[in-house]
């Protein structure tokens, strides 16, 4: 038997936003960054859920919320998938908009801005320049992947 596939997914129980979201929004990114390819296997309900954690409940809910939304397809006996669908493309198309962000990022902290101090300018930023103040901004802030979590 192979060696479940890990995922670099984070959980930040402190966060003041729900488990649920913070894995669905991870792997979201990772599919946006081709760290997941459109045809590729996730891990199972119980190995992620272990690697994480977190209880089996949690991620079927996040993998359901993934496959209605268009991101993830479920084969019966074979697995949970990333879909070959437009809503994964339009993520696709977000590659660059990560790596800017990341060097934005990476720019804060040298001149020593904290994630959360990066996380608030950011927010503060999408305020000022939200152009539809009826429309409430929804944002989610998550460190996904490692080495971002470790500047």
């Amino acid at each position: 038997m192979s060696a479940p596939v890990l995922l670099p997914i984070i959980v930040d129980t402190q966060a003041p936003i729900t488990i649920n979201a913070q894995i669905a929004e991870q792997i979201k990114l990772l599919i946006s960054v081709g760290e997941l390819q459109p045809g590729e296997a996730l891990p199972t309900v119980t190995q992620l859920a272990k690697q994480l954690g977190v209880n089996h409940n949690t991620i079927a809910a996040v993998y359901n919320y993934l496959i209605e939304s268009s991101y993830l397809v479920a084969s019966r006996g074979k697995g949970t998938f990333v879909a070959h669908t437009q809503a994964v493309q339009n993520l696709i198309t977000y590659k660059q908009f990560y790596e800017l962000l990341g060097q934005a990022f990476s720019a804060a902290a040298i001149i020593g801005l904290s994630p959360s101090e990066f996380g608030a300018a950011a927010y503060a930023q999408a305020v000022m320049l939200n152009s539809h103040p009826a429309d409430p901004l929804k944002l989610v802030f998550v460190e996904s992947l490692q080495h971002s979590a470790d500047v």
